[in-house]
């Protein structure tokens, strides 16, 4: 079954009853487990699937990381360096506002599936 297909089925049992806030628990309890059942699909689906799906994550981590390291350790310590020596050089830099706001998304993600591994929930 295709993520769309699934997606689909999900929206299409779910949007009659999001605006009925008078679910009982039962209804509620029915809802969630639809909802669960089709992520898991979704997950198996993701999880067959190799290549550059799987490793994004892990690259994008260590991009950012690699920036974040040269922005704050290594360009100023060449620039200390070649100070020094007596050259002056300008190394290029870049909006670490917007890095800075992927790298600690991004370790906000892996910090919560860390502890969904840790509860046994992943």
């Amino acid at each position: 079954m295709s993520r769309l297909k699934v997606i689909t089925n999900v929206m299409d049992k779910v949007a009659g009853r999001v605006d009925d806030f008078t679910l009982d628990q039962t209804e509620k309890a029915e809802l969630l487990k639809e909802m669960n059942e089709a992520q898991m699909k979704i997950n198996e689906i993701e999880a067959g699937k190799g290549g550059i799906l799987t490793r994004w994550r892990p690259f994008l981590g260590w991009v950012l990381c690699t920036a974040f390291a040269y922005h704050y350790i290594f360009q100023p310590f060449l620039l200390f360096i070649m100070a020094a020596k007596g050259v002056v050089i300008e190394l290029p830099s870049f909006d670490m506002n917007t890095m800075t706001t992927l790298l600690f998304g991004l370790l906000g993600m892996s910090g919560m599936r860390s502890w969904e591994k840790v509860k046994g929930r992943a």
